[in-house]
């Protein structure tokens, strides 16, 4: 294998690594510290710690320290959900899919001061 593709095939398996550890396991038993229908955010990695759970929005999250400093999230509703960088959902964004969970990496830890559901964000905005 020539140099050129030994590279590539290290920064794939990286690649691939990084989504490896971000994923949280099938098996993780959280079912009941995220309840059916909200968006969580744990103050753990893995879907551990205390969590914060809301329905529609919460379009200021720095009074709360878990939402704020979150390690991991998880949607049990049945929409996209969207963090955001900036109160009242305005600035970067990310979507988040319904039925996903993983571990906030690295950028955003720290730095979601506000969520909400698809279907909330101009009630969010305000």
């Amino acid at each position: 294998m020539c140099k050129s593709s030994l590279g590539r095939a290290v920064v794939s398996l990286a690649v691939v690594a990084a989504a490896l550890m971000s994923a949280v396991p099938a098996g993780a038993a959280v079912e009941d510290s995220c309840a059916r229908g909200k968006f969580c955010l744990f103050s753990g990695q893995g879907l551990t710690g205390s969590v914060v759970a809301r329905g529609a929005y919460d379009n200021d999250l720095r009074d709360t320290a878990v939402g704020y400093f979150a390690r991991s999230w998880r949607n049990r509703s049945g929409h996209t959900w969207y963090v955001f960088a900036e109160p009242h959902c305005s600035g970067y964004s990310t979507p988040l899919g319904a039925g996903d969970a993983g571990d906030v990496n690295n950028d955003w830890f720290g730095n979601i001061r506000s969520i909400a559901r698809d279907d909330q964000l101009v009630a969010c905005r305000k």
